[in-house]
């Protein structure tokens, strides 16, 4: 089946042998990249509160529009159930207390900073911004 989200393309195949599996592979647009994110078992994550919120800062910041698409949807896609799985997918987030973890988006240009909950498969956006603005603020408490 092949989802089309604007410019990233989502392909995604599902073989059945007694449970689902399947992998998701995620093309950058107009680039020779893909990232592929194997699955043993689909349970997906539920939500991310709010993609309103991804998508107001990169109405303001452009760059960060394909970086911050290619997070929501592999962050979607995911089945996370602990911050080290986490950080399976994105080596370069940061584990912070109470289930938080901070990504950097575009090279560390900007951060965006998550509240997980695992057992409900949800993603909470807490702050997104430039790394000057994230050095402003406290991540812990946001």
């Amino acid at each position: 089946m092949i989802l089309q989200k604007r410019n990233i393309e989502v392909l995604l195949q599902i073989q059945t042998s007694g449970c689902i599996k399947g992998f998701l592979v995620i093309k950058v647009p107009k680039s020779r990249i893909y990232y592929v994110s194997l699955h043993s078992d689909f349970t997906l994550m539920e939500r991310i509160f709010a993609k309103s919120t991804l998508r107001e800062f990169w109405e303001v910041h452009p760059d960060s529009e394909l970086y911050l698409k290619t997070w929501y949807i592999t962050a979607l896609n995911s089945d996370w159930k602990t911050p080290n799985d986490v950080k399976q997918s994105f080596a370069k987030g940061s584990i912070l207390k109470d289930s938080r973890i901070v990504f950097n988006i575009k090279g560390n240009a900007y951060r965006l900073v998550t509240k997980f909950n695992f057992e409900k498969q949800w993603i909470f956006i807490r702050f997104i911004g430039t790394h000057f603005e994230y050095d402003q603020v406290d991540a812990n408490t946001i």
